[in-house]
């Protein structure tokens, strides 16, 4: 095959689009409005009546243009790498991406299992200072109630006290009433046997 095209494109090569010639196979650029009752080209030169088929014979096919369709190839391989590219570009992204979100995942995960870490810390601080609390507690309940026990015995022994002291102070009283009639009745005495000696 020779391949001096590929060199020096001609003209009709240069303007190729990224899309397939609808030319390629000998079909029209345009699509002519078919009528009522018109019979479809199917991609062959407009006016050409479709290939009849005869035993023993070839299908009269129209013609290839080598160098267009070699154009087309070239140009599909070409689009074909940039969509690979641009494959490998968005998988190389991706790929950084999934690293990112990884890193990331990881050091939130560090946080979580330190923050963790420090709310068991926490919370075992908490229910031992609670416990201890509540045994302080406890205990200076008991030594309000021994507290409230002394207060009460010393209360009953004041008031003991307080009951023999007024006793003793009514027999005191008692006792001094019967002293002064002793002495008044001794005085008595006295100024009796006073005047009997003078008798």
């Amino acid at each position: 095959m020779n391949t001096d095209h590929t060199n020096n494109p001609s003209p009709h090569t240069a303007n190729v689009t990224r899309e397939l010639d609808p030319g390629l196979f000998g079909g029209s650029t345009s699509t002519p409005a078919q009528g009522h009752g018109s019979t479809p080209t199917h991609g062959l030169h407009p006016g050409i009546a479709p290939p009849t088929t005869q035993p023993g014979r070839a299908i009269p096919y129209p013609p290839i243009d080598m160098r267009v369709l070699e154009a087309q190839v070239l140009q599909i391989k070409a689009v074909l790498s940039q969509f690979d590219r641009r494959l490998d570009q968005m998988a190389a992204q991706i790929n950084e991406t999934n690293r990112d979100n990884q890193g990331r995942l990881d050091r939130y995960g560090q946080q979580l299992l330190r923050l963790e870490d420090g709310i068991q810390r926490l919370t075992s601080d908490t229910s031992n200072r609670l416990a201890s609390l509540a045994g302080r507690v406890n205990e200076r309940k008991v030594s309000d109630s021994k507290l409230q026990d002394l207060i009460d015995r010393h209360n009953l022994l004041v008031r003991n006290f307080e009951n023999r002291l007024s006793s003793l102070q009514k027999l005191a009283g008692d006792q001094e009433q019967a002293l002064l009639s002793a002495f008044a009745a001794l005085e008595d005495a006295r100024a009796d046997l006073a005047r009997l000696k003078r008798m």
